[in-house]
């Protein structure tokens, strides 16, 4: 895929991202956090606290905070998770200053200039929204261009449909004795004409 988007300040689409994920995570019944998602080795609860997880690695990120201080996958969003994802994105909108868009931002697997970055996260927050969302039952709208955003990101970063090579190369370069899983399956074909938002979690390698 081609794209003409140009990712030089991505905080507007973050903060749409968010707020999509906002409307999400508040219309979702307790009853319902048991339910499968497109994610296949996560329930809906445990994909809230996924979810959790990356936002507070947006606000580590523009804090300019080590890794080792980043949160990890054991993070939780707690009991209340409406509240709870209110107060992580509010802290992940803020973090961000103009400096920090241009400064290279070390990722847990790549650096990247801190726009792309966080471009990474709008689209990590928009598909895993699209998967609760779809494992609640919900009709939620997406931002076009957040959705212009995280198309342009992850083409980037995963060029080839197929990534096994790639993965195969990039676990040939970490230490002797560190594991690594894919963190992204290969494409999903789906129609030309599949919604955007369809596309973009096909593209993440997620099963519509």
């Amino acid at each position: 895929m081609e794209t003409t988007t140009t990712i030089t300040d991505p905080r507007p689409q973050f903060t749409a991202a968010a707020q999509t994920l906002r409307s999400v995570v508040a219309g979702i019944d307790p009853s319902q956090f048991e339910r499968p998602t497109p994610c296949t080795d996560m329930n809906a609860r445990e994909l809230i606290d996924h979810i959790g997880m990356a936002v507070g690695r947006v606000t580590a990120a523009g804090r300019r905070q080590p890794l080792e201080e980043w949160p990890t996958e054991g993070f939780s969003v707690g009991d209340d998770v409406a509240a709870a994802m209110d107060a992580l994105i509010e802290n992940a909108t803020t973090a961000w200053g103009d400096d920090r868009l241009a400064e290279s931002v070390t990722l847990p697997w790549t650096t990247l200039a801190g726009a792309q970055a966080l471009a990474v996260y709008v689209n990590e927050v928009l598909v895993h929204s699209w998967d609760l969302a779809r494992a609640t039952d919900q009709d939620t709208s997406f931002d076009d261009d957040a959705i212009a955003v995280a198309e342009a990101i992850i083409h980037q970063e995963l060029p080839d449909p197929v990534r096994g090579p790639m993965w195969d190369a990039f676990k040939a370069e970490m230490p002797e004795g560190i594991p690594f899983d894919p963190p992204f399956a290969d494409a999903v074909d789906v129609a030309d004409d599949a919604p955007p938002t369809v596309r973009l979690a096909a593209w993440n390698g997620c099963q519509p």
